[in-house]
């Protein structure tokens, strides 16, 4: 049954995670760690893959994995770590190019000098609570040719 192996897979993803949370905390390794947990796109939500009806899995974005619309590309992100509040939400859009900055803040091994551009923002006050937005990014969607602006 889909739905059968469907649970196993988010059971054995659970699971992985329970053990690697437990080790950090066994060798107090817990209070000095980030965890981000995000996936890389929308749902499956077509037809026969899953049960119901094509694209409800993801009401209410509309589509899902394979689209460019909002059930295809916007994921939830869980994120763990020091100064971040157990529980906190935040509504801040981000996208993939800002984790390498943000990850690097995390790390503290942002370099002073840089040959590269980065195109990333740091979202790190946002997760601790520190900011409520991040400044804006503005992006051209090829597919609409729309004008779009997150942050």
């Amino acid at each position: 049954d889909t739905e059968a192996k469907y649970a196993a897979l988010v059971e054995g993803m659970d699971k992985s995670l329970g053990d690697i949370i437990n080790y950090l905390e066994k060798n107090g390794l817990d209070k000095d760690t980030y965890i981000l947990f995000t996936s890389d796109n929308g749902g499956l939500s077509l037809k026969g893959s899953r049960s119901g009806e094509p694209h409800t899995q993801n009401l209410p974005l509309k589509q899902g994995k394979g689209s460019l619309y909002e059930g295809g590309i916007r994921v939830p992100m869980i994120a763990a770590g020091p100064q971040i509040k157990p529980g906190s939400v935040s509504k801040q859009y981000i996208v993939s190019e800002d984790y390498f900055t943000t990850i690097l803040q995390m790390a503290n091994a942002f370099p002073k000098t840089m040959k590269q551009v980065v195109d990333g923002i740091n979202f790190l006050p946002v997760l601790q609570g520190k900011q409520k937005k991040i400044d804006q990014c503005t992006f051209v969607s090829a597919q609409y040719l729309k004008l779009y602006q997150f942050y």
